[in-house]
């Protein structure tokens, strides 16, 4: 069983929770318990064991999810990412995209994708110096794919991990008050601590032996 809060299963049940600092949700763990990052599924596209950044940022990759929670996030993000000389590569739905274009169309220096896969987001990332995300679960895939990262929470359920994460190292946590100052502060020395510090996660780590551990136990 997957899951990202406690809950109560039978005793045969093995529980996955692939949150950062799992365990401090949990009172009783057992052996059956697997929690922590280390365990988290991902898809093999994302992985970047190494990627060094370039001197300067160049191209920015913009995704606050699928939600029409979101919206208002994806303009504001825009309207302030016009200040600045970046290339920015906006990932969102169809539906989304389709009001965005309206105030901010398509130009040389913004560009829009819908309907990518998993891969295609993925070689995205690859190709981008920068992510702005929210504090959701595309935070672990842009760790994942060594992404220098700017995080803007969309809710107040990813404040823990948006914090947690933030305090590692691992994003840095923005707003739409500093959101400028935070990207001309990303220097070179401060996207490579931040890619020490995503290299000390090891996510997904331990999956596939835990995978194994249990398909064995269970013939």
């Amino acid at each position: 069983m997957i899951e990202d809060a406690p809950h109560t299963y039978p005793k045969d049940f093995y529980v996955l929770n692939p949150s950062f600092l799992a365990h401090t949700l949990y009172t009783n763990p057992t052996p059956k318990h697997f929690l922590g990052v280390e365990f988290m599924p991902y898809s093999l596209a994302f992985n970047a064991p190494t990627k060094p950044p370039k001197p300067s940022i160049f191209n920015l990759f913009l995704s606050f999810g699928g939600s029409q929670h979101a919206l208002p996030f994806y303009t504001q993000a825009l309207k302030i990412l016009e200040q600045t000389p970046l290339n920015v590569q906006v990932i969102a739905p169809l539906e989304l995209v389709s009001i965005l274009q309206a105030n901010h169309p398509p130009n040389p220096k913004r560009t829009y994708h819908v309907g990518l896969s998993l891969a295609q987001i993925a070689t995205c990332m690859h190709q981008s110096d920068v992510a702005l995300l929210g504090a959701g679960g595309m935070l672990y895939e842009a760790i994942l794919a060594r992404m220098p990262i700017l995080s803007i929470p969309l809710a107040s359920n990813q404040l823990p991990q948006w914090q947690a994460l933030s305090k590692q190292g691992a994003c840095w946590a923005s707003s739409w008050d500093h959101l400028l100052t935070d990207l001309q502060n990303l220097s070179l020395e401060a996207r490579t601590r931040m890619q020490h510090a995503q290299e000390r996660l090891k996510i997904g780590s331990q999956l596939q032996n835990t995978l194994q551990e249990i398909f064995h136990a269970s013939i």
